[in-house]
């Protein structure tokens, strides 16, 4: 369900004009692809599924236990300008 907010606009926003400070020029991160939609807010932002997948760390409490058998991350990234530089978040 979309929050007619926009704090997730804002914080998106605020990524971004940190990367580009840093002289970075790729964000990069891992979703649930269950988030649908979390997976929709980002597309919409211009971020791309790379084709990275990842375990979810079930073996760190910190994230929580997965609900899901198997439950893989999906790394996306967007690319800010040169892509020489990534900055991971």
């Amino acid at each position: 369900m979309r929050k007619p907010w926009g704090i997730g606009k804002l914080i998106m926003s605020q990524i971004e004009s940190i990367t580009k400070k840093l002289g970075k020029t790729r964000i990069r991160f891992n979703v649930i692809p269950n988030r649908v939609e979390l997976v929709a807010f980002y597309q919409r932002r211009g971020f791309k599924e790379t084709g990275v997948f990842e375990e979810f760390p079930a073996h760190y409490s910190k994230f929580g236990l997965p609900k899901v058998a198997h439950l893989k991350l999906h790394e996306y990234e967007k690319f800010i300008g040169n892509i020489d530089k990534v900055y991971k978040i």
